[in-house]
Formats: C-alpha cells, sequence, structure tokens
C-alpha cells in the first residue's frame, strides 16, 4: 500500500503562470471567468434557424398532427399566401401566410382553443380559435427570412388584439383542443418587468410590435 503524500504547495507565482506550450487563446480561456447566461436554458444551435424551422399542429380532424416546414408554407396555395404585409398591416413590411392554412386539414368540431408554443417551451399563449381567424404568420422581413432576434423563423401577429404579448414568437407548435391550455403571458406590471429582466430586454421597452419586422 503505497502512503498517501501530501500535496506540494506552489508558490503563488508559478501558480499565476501559464505554461508556454499553451496556445495564448487557450490560456485566455482557462483564466477567464465563467460566463453566464440568464435567458433561460442552452438551446441548441439549429433553433431558430429557418432552414430547419417547422410548426407542428396537433389536435386536427381525426387526431391528425401535420407539420410545416418553409417549403410547404411556400408551397401553399395562393389564397393562403401573405406576399405583402402592408395588406394586412400597414406598418409592417415583409411576406407570410394566413395562420388558417395550418387548420385546413380540418379542425374538430370540440375544438375552441389553440395553445401556441415558442420554440423550446419558451414561452405559451392559449388563444379562442375566434381570436385568430385573421392571424398572419410571418416568414420573411425586408432582408429576408426572420431569425431567432427578429421573432422567427415564424412569428405571429395578430390584428388589433387588445394583448400584444399574444403575438408569440418563433411559433413551434399549435394544438387544438376544447379548453384552455398553458399560457405564461405576464398579466402585471411587475410580471412584464420579470419577462423583460429574463429575456435582457430594457425595463421601459414597451410590450407591443410597433416597428418594421427585423
Amino acid at each position: 500500500m503505497q502512503p498517501i503524500m501530501r500535496p506540494r504547495t506552489l508558490p503563488r507565482d508559478m501558480m499565476a503562470m501559464t505554461a508556454s506550450w499553451i496556445p495564448r487563446g487557450v490560456s485566455e480561456f482557462l483564466r477567464a471567468e465563467p460566463q453566464v447566461s440568464y435567458a433561460g436554458p442552452m438551446i441548441p444551435s439549429d433553433a431558430g434557424d429557418p432552414a430547419v424551422a417547422m410548426i407542428q399542429v396537433h389536435g386536427l380532424a381525426g387526431g391528425k398532427s401535420e407539420s410545416f416546414t418553409i417549403e410547404d408554407i411556400l408551397a401553399l396555395p395562393p389564397g393562403f399566401q401573405v406576399p405583402d404585409l402592408k395588406a394586412h398591416f400597414p406598418e409592417r413590411e415583409g411576406q407570410g401566410f394566413l395562420f388558417a392554412a395550418l387548420l385546413d386539414a380540418g379542425v374538430p368540431s370540440t375544438a375552441t382553443w389553440a395553445e401556441l408554443e415558442a420554440e423550446q417551451g419558451a414561452f405559451y399563449v392559449s388563444l379562442p380559435l375566434d381570436d385568430l381567424q385573421e392571424a398572419v404568420v410571418v416568414h420573411s422581413g425586408p432582408e429576408g427570412r426572420l431569425t431567432a432576434t427578429g421573432g422567427g423563423p415564424f412569428r405571429l401577429l395578430i390584428p388589433a388584439h387588445p394583448d400584444a404579448c399574444a403575438s408569440i414568437k418563433s411559433l413551434a407548435r399549435v394544438s387544438l383542443s376544447d379548453r384552455p391550455g398553458r399560457d405564461t403571458r405576464p398579466h402585471t406590471e411587475a410580471e412584464h418587468a420579470e419577462v423583460h429582466k429574463r429575456m435582457g430586454i430594457p425595463a421601459d421597452h414597451p410590450c407591443k410590435y410597433d416597428g418594421p419586422i427585423r
């Protein structure tokens, strides 16, 4: 049995030294303070990528589910396309499609609510289907496909809705039901402030979408 050796205490100046064979970038990384994110859980690198994004729809007639990629959306009939957002939102620029296209396969007679989920379950909105009759899903802005920083890849807009937070960003899933679903919208000033803090939004930022899609 080998005796337990007491670890030798290194001189303070030696502890601060970095071996000459370690590349500078690596040594700086090793000495750096850990970075902490307050925005929530880590998101896979392809989350928010327009090329791989899709919208899943559950609870359609017959218990069916469907998925829509950007290719599927661009292939929708012209009646579902919104080639110019200004036709629905005079202050907007971009392209999208009618939310109704997601439900074209049929809505059960018992379904009266839609639970809308953002990517990675980051946000939920529960709305009566009647509130979504004129809703538009935006996929492109003046500079091309929406990215996560612009609320994409798919961003819902509901005209004249009293709660701007209902226009969910990064829409990824729609679930139909006969009752309200999950809803994480803030309802008080304190809750809005907490959401802003968690998402890194300035505290005085208004909860409304009054500028161009970007």
